[in-house]
């Protein structure tokens, strides 16, 4: 560990705490709440904006405190300025937290702040759909149907199982998307079930859609979920959660990805709802300094 950053917004979602709350943890986790900008959302200001004027105004580190959203919003918004050499720590506060459960981020707030404002940022590759960045998974088809479906209140009481069942519930309703996929090197076209483009590995309350996928390989994980698999496959897949041990489920790694749909197709962008019919996929190769624990297992460089 370095010492604590001495120039770091907290961006933290004004609905799900308090000021107070946070400079009580800010003091729990060894930090001098005056060395700390708590800069909380509203209706009228979102963590993107807060993120992109910190990196304009060079600010050392924001530290994203939220759900995956949050997080998404707050990269987004740094991937806006370039050249913005602002780092990223992450505290999480949200219902899933996919990215933070993965990359194995402390749960406590305070220990999750000192880790956020004190450690050494390691690089990680940055995502771009369009023009938009992310940070973890974009997901299409019954993941991405089934987080959109999901009733904030069931979520809340059953957290990531509310995952799973909603998926359950969409399987009688699901109609297959025509796509087609192309990389620079391969091409696949042809009706799916659903699909994941992942810089890490798991969303919609923890599923491993991108299992083996590395936020530091310079390289993007398309998986796809094929029609014709049978309605047992699929189940198996929604109740263990993974694609790991279904021979049938496409998987390729690259670069750049090109998606073409037949019809619009909806998508979660971590957490953020789009819809496309024809979109490209990038990596800006270790673009961005993030805050994670030493032996993350999002990480193939050693340090």
């Amino acid at each position: 560990m370095s010492k604590p950053s001495a120039h770091a917004w907290l961006i933290a979602h004004g609905a799900k705490i308090d000021r107070p709350t946070l400079l009580e943890a800010l003091v729990a986790s060894g930090q001098a709440p005056e060395e700390v900008d708590i800069r909380l959302t509203r209706v009228d200001l979102s963590a993107r904006e807060i993120a992109e004027a910190a990196a304009r105004a060079g600010v050392e580190r924001v530290v994203a405190m939220g759900g995956d959203g949050t997080i998404n919003e707050v990269v987004d918004g740094l991937a806006r300025v370039p050249g913005a050499r602002t780092s990223l720590g992450i505290a999480p506060l949200g219902t899933a937290n996919d990215l933070a459960s993965i990359a194995e981020l402390p749960t406590a707030l305070p220990e999750a702040l000192r880790l956020a404002l004190g450690a050494e940022p390691r690089p990680v590759d940055v995502g771009k759909i369009g023009e938009r960045a992310f940070l973890n998974v974009v997901t299409g088809g019954v993941m991405s149907e089934a987080t959109a479906s999901l009733d904030p209140g069931i979520k809340a009481v059953l957290g990531d199982s509310a995952y799973a069942l909603a998926g359950l519930l969409q399987l009688p309703s699901i109609e297959p998307i025509e796509i087609r996929a192309t990389t620079p090197s391969w091409s696949w076209s042809g009706p799916v079930l659903a699909l994941a483009v992942g810089n890490a590995r798991s969303a919609g309350g923890g599923f491993e859609l991108c299992p083996g996928a590395l936020m530091d390989d310079g390289l993007l994980d398309l998986t796809i979920l094929p029609a014709d698999l049978e309605s047992g496959e699929l189940v198996n897949i929604l109740l263990a959660r993974s694609v790991v041990g279904c021979e049938r489920v496409i998987r390729v790694r690259s670069d750049r990805l090109r998606l073409e749909a037949a019809r619009p197709i909806h998508l979660n962008a971590d957490g953020e709802p789009l819809e496309v019919s024809d979109v490209e996929f990038e990596v800006q190769a270790r673009s961005l300094g993030a805050c994670l624990p030493p032996r993350c297992g999002l990480l193939g460089f050693v340090w």
